[in-house]
This record gives C-alpha cells, sequence and structure tokens, in this order.
C-alpha cells in the first residue's frame, strides 16, 4: 500500500486523514455556525481513542 509521510506536505495542518481504522454507532451533530465547537469534539474523541481503542466497543459491553 503506498504511504505518504506528513512531513512531504509543505504545511502539516492541512494534511486530511483519507479514512480513520474503526467505526461508532454514535454520531454527535454541532451547529454549522459553530467550527470551534467541532474541532473541540473532534480533538476531544481523537484524544479519547488514542487513550483507549478499545473504547467503542467497551460501550457495548455489559457491566
Amino acid at each position: 500500500m503506498p504511504t505518504t509521510s506528513v512531513d512531504s506536505f509543505t504545511d502539516p495542518k492541512s494534511a486530511v486523514p483519507v479514512f480513520k481504522v474503526g467505526s461508532s454507532d454514535f454520531y454527535f451533530a454541532v451547529n454549522k455556525n459553530r467550527p470551534d465547537l467541532l474541532t473541540e469534539l473532534n480533538s476531544a474523541m481523537d484524544g479519547i481513542r488514542d487513550e483507549d481503542r478499545y473504547f467503542n466497543q467497551q460501550l457495548f459491553s455489559p457491566v
């Protein structure tokens, strides 16, 4: 599979993931006039996935 290093881009902040591995049956909606909330929500969800890669599966597991 061909890959590209982020440092090959002129601006790493403009790099956008093509896809993420994993998914969820839960979705959040953010008002289109509040992109600040979307940025914060995406950052929080990425942090959760980075900390606990089984987070989505644990949502469905019996206690």
